[in-house]
């Protein structure tokens, strides 16, 4: 609920630039959510709440009595909240989270299919062998490799129509 507070914040301090609204809205609840889901239902609360409210002060304070004034603000608030969705779906898709530990290095990201991210994490390292794979369902595998003085460890679901792969990469110890 926290983060759909900011999120709406963010879309009511932007309500008054038209289109790149939705586009900063968007954007924003990408980087608030890391899940799919989260960051398209965060973008679609934040830009829903912000146009009522715009055209509740376009209605009742402001009272422009312009013909075909309605239309026209209804079509610009549904553009921005489109691309408030757009830009939040594909900017988390597309996006990599990673952190730098003293231990590990970890990474969080979207593939179009397991191969995807196991070439994308084992791409540039030489000799890897699988130590260790389980699968839990159709849709959920935890995978260990050994590349030679590292360890790849990787957990990867099925979110929406991808692939969320949470990924952990350190130093063999053996």
């Amino acid at each position: 609920m926290r983060k759909a507070l900011k999120a709406l914040s963010v879309a009511l301090a932007v309500w008054w630039i038209p289109v790149l609204n939705g586009v900063i809205t968007g954007l924003y609840s990408s980087t608030l959510e890391r899940t799919v889901r989260g960051s398209v239902l965060t973008s679609l609360f934040g830009s829903l709440s912000a146009s009522a409210v715009y055209i509740a002060v376009d209605t009742f304070v402001l009272r422009i009595p312009l013909i075909g004034h309605y239309p026209l603000l209804l079509f610009i608030s549904a553009l921005g909240i489109s691309l408030s969705v757009y830009f939040a779906y594909f900017s988390t898709v597309r996006s990599a989270t990673i952190r730098l530990t003293t231990e590990a290095l970890e990474l969080e990201f979207y593939a179009d299919s397991l191969e995807e991210a196991e070439s994308t994490l084992t791409r540039d390292l030489a000799d890897c062998k699988t130590r260790e794979m389980r699968l839990f369902g159709e849709d959920r595998a935890s995978v260990i490799k050994e590349c030679g003085r590292v360890v790849v460890e990787y957990e990867a679901w099925k979110e929406g129509g991808k692939v969320k792969v949470r990924a952990r990469v350190h130093e063999n110890r053996l």
